[in-house]
C-alpha cells in the first residue's frame, strides 16, 4: 500500500470516487514495476511524517507531496528528491499585502506541520496570526469565507485554490525544498532500491516531463 493524504490537489485527490493526482501517478509507476497493484490508503499527513504508518505496518511507502528534511529523516528513509517546490504567500485581489514582511495583524492561514508552518514561524513579523488548519480544503475554504487575509502554501498547488477569488500570490519564497517518497527507517532499503530506480527511469525516458504538465500544466522550469 502506498500512503498520501488525499486531500492536496494536484498532487493528491479524489475524483469520482478515485485517487488520482501528480503523486499518485508516481506511485502506480513504482507499483507497476514491481508488477504489483497500488493500494491506495487514507491516512493523514502527521500519521505519514511521524513514521506511524510506515513502522506499523499499515503502508509500505508514503508519498504526499512531503519536503525531505532533517528532522523527518530521523523517522523516515527517504527517495532521491521526485519534485522541486516553493513557498507561496496567496492574498485576495486589492490586498496590500505585498509579501511577508507585510503580515503583521493578518490572519495567515496554514496546513499545520508543514514547511509552510514552519516557515511562517520563522519569518513572520510580530503580529502575525497564523491560522493553522487540517488541509488544503479547511484552506481553501478559510479563504472563501473570508477568515483570512492570506496563506501560505507550497507553490505547486496555488492552482487548486479557488479560482473564483481571483487570488493574487504576492510573494514566491525560493526554500530549496524536494519531496521525497518515504519508506520504513532502516526497514526497507530494498523497496526504496526500487524507488530510486523507477524515478530514475522516469526521468530518463520522459515520462516524468509528460507527467508534470498533464498535471502542473507546463513544463518543467529546470
Amino acid at each position: 500500500p502506498g500512503g498520501p493524504d488525499p486531500r492536496y490537489k494536484p498532487f493528491e485527490f479524489r475524483r469520482d470516487g478515485l485517487h488520482v493526482g501528480f503523486d499518485i501517478e508516481v506511485a502506480t509507476r513504482v507499483a507497476d514495476h514491481l508488477e504489483v497493484s497500488l493500494d491506495v490508503v487514507d491516512v493523514s499527513f502527521d500519521e505519514i511524517t511521524s513514521g506511524e504508518v510506515l513502522n506499523d505496518g499499515t503502508c509500505d511507502m508514503a508519498i504526499s507531496a512531503m519536503t525531505i528534511n532533517g528532522e523527518r529523516a530521523r523517522v523516515l528513509d527517504f527517495s532521491s528528491n521526485y519534485f522541486d517546490a516553493a513557498q507561496s504567500l496567496v492574498v485576495a485581489p486589492g490586498s496590500d499585502i505585498g509579501g511577508v514582511a507585510d503580515l503583521a495583524g493578518a490572519r495567515v492561514g496554514v496546513q499545520s506541520g508543514t514547511t509552510a508552518d514552519d516557515l511562517l514561524v520563522s519569518t513572520a513579523p510580530e503580529g502575525t496570526q497564523i491560522v493553522r488548519l487540517d488541509d488544503l480544503g479547511a484552506i481553501r475554504g478559510a479563504l472563501l469565507d473570508g477568515s483570512v487575509d492570506a496563506v501560505m502554501v507550497d507553490n505547486g498547488v496555488v492552482s487548486s485554490l479557488p479560482q473564483n477569488l481571483a487570488l493574487t500570490v504576492a510573494q514566491e519564497i525560493s526554500t530549496g525544498e524536494q519531496y521525497g517518497i518515504a519508506v520504513k527507517k532502516d526497514g526497507n532499503a530494498d523497496l526504496l532500491r526500487v524507488i530510486n530506480e523507477v524515478l530514475s527511469q522516469m526521468r530518463e525516458d520522459g515520462s516524468y516531463d509528460k507527467l508534470y504538465k498533464k498535471w502542473f500544466g507546463t513544463a518543467k522550469s529546470s
